[in-house]
């Protein structure tokens, strides 16, 4: 009763392992088009990977974590289980993340927030505009902090003519706020 749907055009190297849906989960692990997990790399039953997210080599990905599209996860990270790995979101090597992570973002060896991915972003086809407006938003939320977390996404979100990605990114974090140990996943468990 369970399945494993794998998408079109991913590239699955030697030794990676992703299990399927368990019955007291979805049912379904699903990764997505275009994806590239590398030698070794680990996905979790019931896990969620939209399009074109590369899995860097000995990534391990515990079960029910969404990584949306166009995430990048270096070398030897470790993800808990209902994480979600914001657009992309890019995760240096080793990093042990044990919280949702934002999109458009660059999260250090500690899961920390140190700038946005500029790089990623501007491949991905983003224009200027709109990683200036990503880039101001992050700076204003996690890089110069000189208010409170609450009051400058409460700002940002009150903000007139918001960015449409800076709205998606104040929305996810207002969304991660409300789950259990910032994974909102896990606000939603049955069981």
């Amino acid at each position: 009763p369970t399945q494993l749907i794998i998408g079109n055009g991913n590239q699955i190297r030697e030794a990676v392992t992703i299990h399927t849906g368990t019955e007291t989960g979805t049912g379904i692990t699903k990764i997505g088009n275009g994806n590239l997990l590398m030698v070794n790399a680990h996905i979790g039953h019931d896990a969620i990977f939209g399009d074109r997210c590369l899995i860097g080599n000995n990534v391990m990905i515990a079960g029910h974590v969404h990584c949306m599209d166009g995430a990048a996860l270096m070398g030897g990270v470790g993800v808990h289980h209902f994480v979600t790995i914001g657009e992309y979101a890019y995760i240096a090597g080793y990093a042990r993340v044990m919280h949702d992570v934002p999109p458009f973002v660059k999260v250090d060896n500690t899961a920390a927030v140190r700038a946005v991915n500029h790089v990623g972003l501007k491949r991905s086809g983003f224009t200027d505009a709109d990683i200036d407006a990503i880039d101001a938003a992050a700076r204003r939320l996690f890089l110069g902090k000189t208010k409170a977390f609450s009051t400058t996404l409460r700002e940002l979100g009150e903000a007139e003519e918001l960015n449409p990605h800076v709205k998606y990114m104040i929305d996810f974090l207002h969304r991660r706020n409300q789950g259990r140990h910032g994974r909102y996943l896990e606000s939603l468990r049955t069981k």
